[in-house]
């Protein structure tokens, strides 16, 4: 029996532990048949029933956590694009955390909606199966609403889901709110470095080391170089620290960034932009953009 050479995403949306083993076992099981490696992102008390259910075929499926699996959309992407990209027919259940290093509840529900709708729009011709299973008992009705938007099928229904919407992923992109008052700024030219420093300065006053560090630099200095190679002038970058999070703001004079997917797929090696966002999107662990304005958050 041949693999379909199109993505299958499909949303599970239970009420009850067992409608969820009724549906995982059967699909992993299938991917077993196929000679396919498939895993299953859940938690542990359905990681520990859908093992019991499988039996010894459960040392055949790789078993992850959510919320190491799912850390950030961006990253898990990346993960996916390589996955799908060696050829071999992917099969996963993957139940989504939606939480995330320095994310409020409000940016967790939409950036995990923003991932699945990537999902759909990018992966569509890639030789994978996708069940993300949505406990409807215990998440919040946005939640559940997002994911019938985002999924062309749901498990068990006949067919198109008729409230699957193509156009979803443009509905999340809302306007940045300004920047605080008391925010530290500079306005910078021709070269990345004097914003890299500005950052680096700012963030380890805010108790910032190591890996972070460098992490914040590295994504300060792409961003920049970003505002100089594509935007205008002015340029400025500033930085802040709230609610347990250091966020700094780069922004030039030019039209920005127009596409809901910037910086969430892997460019090519040959395109002419796009890297910088994306390097961004992987170090941080929350970009947000809204034209030549491109904000990113660290977790304190």
């Amino acid at each position: 029996m041949s693999h379909a050479h199109a993505l299958k995403h499909s949303a599970l949306l239970y009420e009850r532990p067992e409608e969820l083993v009724g549906a995982a076992v059967p699909f992993l099981r299938s991917g077993l048949e196929r000679g396919e490696a498939p895993c299953a992102v859940l938690p542990p008390q359905r990681q520990a029933d859908v093992r019991d259910a499988l039996g010894d075929a459960a040392d055949d499926v790789e078993f992850h956590a959510p919320e190491e699996w799912y850390d950030t959309p961006a990253r898990r992407l990346a993960h996916l694009t390589e996955a799908v990209g060696r050829g071999r027919p992917f099969r996963a259940v993957g139940e989504l955390a939606f939480s995330g290093r320095g994310l409020t509840a409000g940016e967790a529900v939409r950036e995990w909606g923003r991932f699945e709708a990537i999902l759909t729009g990018a992966f569509a011709h890639a030789k994978a199966r996708l069940l993300c299973p949505y406990d409807t008992s215990r998440l919040p009705a946005a939640v559940v609403e997002n994911a019938r938007r985002t999924h062309p099928h749901l498990h068990g229904q006949y067919g198109a889901n008729r409230d699957f919407d193509a156009a979803f992923i443009g509905a999340l992109d809302g306007s940045l709110p300004p920047v605080p008052e008391d925010a530290a700024g500079l306005s910078f030219d021709e070269r990345p470095g004097p914003a890299r420093e500005f950052v680096t300065a700012h963030a380890e006053s805010a108790g910032i080391t190591g890996r972070k560090l460098e992490d914040l630099r590295l994504a300060a200095s792409e961003l920049a170089t970003n505002a100089i190679t594509h935007g205008r002038p002015p340029r400025s970058i500033s930085a802040w620290v709230r609610d347990g999070r250091f966020s700094c703001e780069v922004r030039d004079g030019g039209r920005g960034i127009e596409s809901a997917y910037a910086g969430f797929l892997v460019p090519a090696l040959a395109a002419p932009n796009g890297r910088g966002i994306w390097i961004a999107r992987q170090v941080c662990d929350l970009v947000e953009v809204e034209g030549s304005r491109v904000r990113v958050h660290m977790a304190l």
